[in-house]
């Protein structure tokens, strides 16, 4: 907002040397007061020049009251911003779980990694429960074949 304001102050300025060579070389070439056609023109870029500057004004204006909202903006930003870090270390607080659920929580997840340790091929075993019958049944047979080949050779 100073560089417009220095702006517009370069600009007056250039402008009011403008006007003063102006007279200045009117007197001294023509050594005759100024004539009622050079007046209005003069008049004439004075008003266009006054038009000018209040353009100018008027964005300046705009400007300040542009930059003084997004100031307002920025602040309400800060204040939301120190709400929710507020909120963020009040946190834990409110969130409070008894030790010994925690503790239970722990044993649990020692278990389980424990269980997920375990290889699979290692933890499922393949075994017969047929080798006991099958050697009781083989027994039975040769029994039953040794009275088999008793009573018929008698």
């Amino acid at each position: 907002m100073m560089v417009d304001g220095e702006l517009l102050d370069r600009l007056i300025q250039r402008i009011v040397e403008m006007l003063g060579d102006m007279r200045d070389i009117n007197l001294l070439v023509r050594r005759l007061p100024a004539s009622a056609e050079a007046m209005a023109e003069i008049n004439a870029r004075i008003d266009a020049t006054q038009f000018a500057v209040k353009g100018i004004e008027g964005s300046i204006a705009g400007t300040a009251k542009e930059s003084q909202k997004i100031c307002k903006a920025i602040e309400g930003m800060d204040k939301s911003w120190k709400d929710m870090k507020t909120l963020v270390e009040e946190m834990p607080g409110k969130l409070s779980i008894p030790s010994e659920k925690i503790d239970r929580l722990r044993e649990e997840i020692a278990a389980h990694a424990a269980q997920l340790r375990i290889p699979l091929v290692k933890e499922i075993v393949h075994k017969h429960n047929l080798d006991a019958y099958l050697a009781v049944i083989g027994v039975m047979f040769i029994v039953a074949l040794a009275f088999a080949i008793l009573y018929f050779t008698k």
